[in-house]
């Protein structure tokens, strides 16, 4: 029962911390538009409405012709692979020791 029950609390943190990761990968988006935007004119300031897959390549493409020496795609890339990895595994320690709780 106190296994269920830790393998809860573990997995409910493990889906905060992929939470956290998501947005740290966002935040580094955010940055390299700010930064691509300073380096284009006013009238071709790259402003999406939202992200998407096809934004996000848009983007790189201005942050390889702009700024070359940037890391921040793939930092954001590395940030969002380790918060969909944390928020599944989480997911799946909540579910599970949800499940057997539930059977008890």
């Amino acid at each position: 029962m106190v296994v269920h029950l830790i393998s809860i609390v573990i997995g409910a943190t493990l889906m905060a911390t992929g939470i956290g990761y998501l947005f740290a990968s966002y935040l580094q988006l955010l940055e390299l538009q700010s930064e691509v935007n300073a380096e284009l004119p006013q009238a071709d300031k790259f402003e999406p409405l939202f992200w998407s897959y096809f934004r996000i390549m848009q983007l790189r493409r201005l942050q390889r012709k702009l700024l070359p020496q940037n890391s921040r795609i793939e930092k954001s890339k590395r940030f969002a692979v380790m918060g969909f990895t944390t928020l599944g595994t989480g997911l799946l320690l909540l579910l599970l020791g949800l499940e057997v709780l539930s059977k008890s």
